[in-house]
């Protein structure tokens, strides 16, 4: 029985006070039955406490995610973001981040790669991203650029992100973009310095990878 539902329950017995004289084995203490409607008040405090409810599928209070359901791949597990090991999560936006610097590949095939783990190439949005993506992601230590996903092959001079979000911040190096020789659509990372720099698509370096977690 609930405790709401207890209460009632305890609340109607306050009702026996007025038959406590017609049983003599209870006639001294039946007057007391009313006592129960303090119960009865009691209970019905069981129904507050709303908020947040982990696993109906709605983003509330301070969960990081609520995707319905208990499958820990899709990157939250518990309404709590967990990525995989490897990747980082940058609490900005509870994505998950990781660079790939096992071959090099081209742009177009980096694009592919991400796209085939449930990702996409990584998008920069702000100065906080940019200083996590490269103090906390990328290893200096390992030498080539980062192909992000950004690029102008479709507009010259227009440059958007592959994940569709809007160009809101920049990072170029100095004199950069400058589409030099007329063949630079492509973005990377400096991998020393973290500025950007506009190149040949096809030019193959290693490349980072950004996950959004189910449920966000």
């Amino acid at each position: 029985m609930s405790l709401a539902a207890w209460g009632c329950a305890a609340g109607a017995g306050g009702s026996g006070g007025d038959g406590g004289g017609q049983e003599p084995s209870s006639s001294a203490t039946g007057g007391e039955g009313g006592s129960g409607g303090a119960g009865g008040g009691t209970g019905g405090a069981g129904g507050a406490g709303g908020g947040a409810v982990c696993g109906d599928g709605i983003l509330a209070g301070s969960e990081e995610c609520d995707d319905a359901n208990d499958d820990p791949a899709d990157r939250c597990d518990g309404c709590v973001v967990k990525c995989p090991e490897g990747e980082k999560k940058w609490p900005g936006n509870n994505h998950c981040y990781v660079e790939f610097t096992a071959q090099k590949t081209n742009f177009a095939n980096a694009h592919g790669a991400c796209a085939a783990t449930g990702g996409y190439m990584v998008t920069v949005t702000s100065q906080a991203e940019q200083d996590f993506l490269f103090d906390t992601v990328i290893d200096k230590t390992i030498l080539l650029p980062r192909w992000l996903g950004l690029t102008d092959i479709a507009t010259e001079g227009t440059f958007v992100w592959e994940s569709g979000e809007p160009l809101a911040y920049t990072h170029w190096g100095q004199d950069q973009p400058d589409d030099y020789n007329a063949s630079e659509d492509c973005v990377e990372m400096y991998h020393v310095t973290g500025e950007w720099n506009d190149d040949n698509c096809t030019y193959e370096y290693h490349y980072v990878c950004e996950y959004t977690p189910s449920g966000l």
